[in-house]
């Protein structure tokens, strides 16, 4: 005879994982068919509160005086940046950045499914990151992004409207852990 623990966990077993990249249409596909087919109970989002609230604000984003100072210019100016590369990929193919979480929180709310925020607040990601970060890291940055803009033979061509293969992702996961470890350990 089976314990309510042991019947609690075999329920809390059935995760069914949706692999999904901020910017690819093919994204809003699967998440899409995956919660109609499913309808689970619970809907994890890769965010946290703060960011939920800013993709579900039709706010423009623009300086913010506060988060200036509360998180220091640093952290600050990293934020903008990643928000900016990503806004650019997500202009290249027409897409916003994070539509896929968006129509995750809009369909959860749909079939009645619970909420479930699973990422730390990115604040202490940032700040994490700010302070591991290496001077060869940051120069390796600076490196890799002259050499994409002027030297494109060497570049990995993927359609970023879908979300790369296994084998794409292992590949460029591996050269993220070997040429920047820091960054490796904050944010994979």
């Amino acid at each position: 005879m089976e314990s309510d623990k042991d019947q609690q966990h075999k329920k809390n077993t059935n995760i069914i994982l949706v692999g999904t990249s901020h910017v690819a249409v093919e994204s809003l596909k699967k998440v899409e068919q995956a919660i109609d087919t499913i309808k689970p109970e619970i809907i994890a989002l890769e965010l946290d509160k703060n960011r939920l609230f800013s993709l579900l604000s039709d706010e423009k984003k623009r300086f913010n005086f506060i988060d200036f100072f509360r998180l220091g210019p640093k952290i600050y100016i990293l934020n903008m940046i990643g928000a900016m590369i990503e806004s650019r990929i997500g202009k290249m193919v027409n897409i916003k950045p994070g539509s896929e979480m968006k129509l995750a929180f809009e369909l959860a709310n749909k079939h009645n499914s619970k909420i479930a925020l699973i990422d730390q607040d990115v604040r202490i990601t940032l700040k994490r990151l700010t302070k591991k970060i290496t001077f060869k890291e940051k120069f390796n940055i600076l490196k890799d992004l002259f050499k994409a803009v002027f030297n494109k033979s060497k570049s990995i061509k993927f359609d970023l409207r879908k979300v790369p293969d296994e084998d794409i992702i292992n590949f460029l996961i591996d050269n993220i852990k070997e040429r920047y470890p820091n960054i490796h350990k904050v944010l994979i």
